[in-house]
């Protein structure tokens, strides 16, 4: 299986992934990592493996995202973001034919959403990581975690949090969820500061992040996971693992 990787940071899933890699040569081998941003940790791991990476400055092409600042035009922000990841689509085509290759998957742990062609392309063949339980609702009926301040939200709320990895799909964090890495506990009580939620969200991403991607690349290299054609109440595809049929948090991972 050949897998296309989409990084925004220091690359710890990237590291996971290619620890499995190492394990597994037989079932997939990561082929080209993608960045949205020059000078990260991820690009010196794809030097030393040496895997071909293409880097893209959304920064500054695009500006701020109006989730981040809301000052920020929304729909000149997401036309300059679309037609960028048409710029990343049209090179993955050439990257694919130049090396007489096909991607059959995408892997995103990447703060951009992505729109249009590109993920058209790769349509039931690109999965994200998100560091929420998705399983949970606000009043609406709604996932209630999503988006980039889903650890502080949960952390509001609870005192555990744990990472879902889903299938991408048109809106935010919307897709099926494959599996959920292992539950996070904050043992700190009352308000968190932000240094206190960053330090969860670092062992989050040990704990939770890691098995979590680990865990869904493999099952889906090996053939394990299956989206069947029955929706359930969310009008998503039903997930089967090994030809059973999830509950709605999909696989849980438990160590």
């Amino acid at each position: 299986m050949n897998v296309v990787f989409f990084v925004s940071g220091s690359g710890g899933n990237l590291s996971a992934a290619l620890r499995l890699q190492d394990n597994n040569k037989e079932l997939f081998e990561i082929k080209l990592i993608i960045t949205d941003r020059p000078n990260i940790k991820s690009i010196e791991i794809a030097k030393k493996h040496k895997i071909p990476y293409k880097i893209y400055d959304f920064k500054s092409f695009c500006g701020d995202s109006p989730l981040i600042n809301p000052k920020i035009n929304p729909e000149e922000y997401w036309y300059k973001s679309e037609k960028l990841h048409d710029k990343v689509y049209t090179d993955i085509l050439n990257f694919e034919k130049n090396n007489t290759l096909k991607f059959d998957l995408a892997v995103l742990t990447y703060r951009r959403i992505i729109k249009g062609k590109l993920l058209h392309y790769f349509k039931n063949r690109m999965i994200n990581q998100h560091p929420g339980d998705l399983t949970v609702k606000n009043q609406k009926g709604e996932r209630k975690y999503i988006g980039m301040n889903a650890v502080s939200l949960a952390l509001h709320d609870n005192s555990r949090t744990r990472t879902s990895t889903i299938m991408v799909r048109n809106s935010m964090d919307s897709g099926e969820i494959l599996c959920q890495g292992p539950w996070v506990v904050n043992k700190i009580k009352g308000t968190l500061s932000k240094s206190e939620i960053e330090a969860h969200e670092n062992v989050q991403k040990e704990k939770s992040d890691w098995p979590s991607i680990q865990f869904a690349i493999e099952g889906i290299s090996r053939g394990h996971f299956y989206l069947s054609q029955n929706t359930n109440n969310e009008k998503l595809k039903d997930v089967k693992y090994k030809q059973v049929t999830l509950p709605e948090g999909g696989y849980s991972i438990t160590l």
